[in-house]
């Protein structure tokens, strides 16, 4: 520790530099993972969104449109996040805190009530704000974000 001129206690700075370069890491391979899932989901929703239930075209009517989103956004949300799980232990953060099966169920009820408060958001914006599908995705993907990395390193793995 390095005093001070008030004679206070300060930890070196070359300390504090590793700790802040470490948080700024982990949030950087965090944006990264977390851009390769939101591909994943991003690309799989609109193949399904395109042809398997679609729901891009506003003259379907909104709830239509609205009530495919949820269904479309589900199949792409469980396959993204298996996807996300492998890349958040195998690179983000450091499994371990719990077993590997407690690890896997914490992981997915966490990305499951942060994209049900998602999906749910999305399909208030398309049904009430007649908002475009493709913009309510990116915002069901902003606001998992934020409660995904939170909870995850909170909760699910040790750092």
């Amino acid at each position: 520790m390095d005093v001070a001129d008030d004679g206070a206690l300060t930890p070196p700075l070359p300390l504090v530099a590793a700790i802040a370069g470490l948080k700024r890491r982990q949030w950087i391979r965090y944006g990264i993972a977390g851009g390769m899932s939101a591909l994943v989901d991003v690309g799989l929703f609109y193949l399904l969104a395109s042809w398997a239930l679609p729901c891009l075209d506003s003259a379907m009517g909104d709830e239509v449109r609205a009530w495919r989103f949820v269904v479309d956004k589900t199949a792409a949300f469980v396959l993204a996040n298996g996807f996300s799980y492998w890349l958040s232990a195998l690179w983000v953060f450091t499994p371990g805190r719990h077993s590997r099966f407690t690890e896997v169920a914490l992981f997915f009820a966490i990305s499951t009530m942060s994209y049900l408060i998602g999906a749910q958001l999305g399909r208030w914006l398309i049904s009430d704000f007649a908002l475009a599908t493709e913009l309510a995705a990116v915002v069901c993907i902003c606001v998992a974000t934020v409660i995904n990395f939170t909870m995850r390193k909170l909760i699910v793995f040790r750092n």
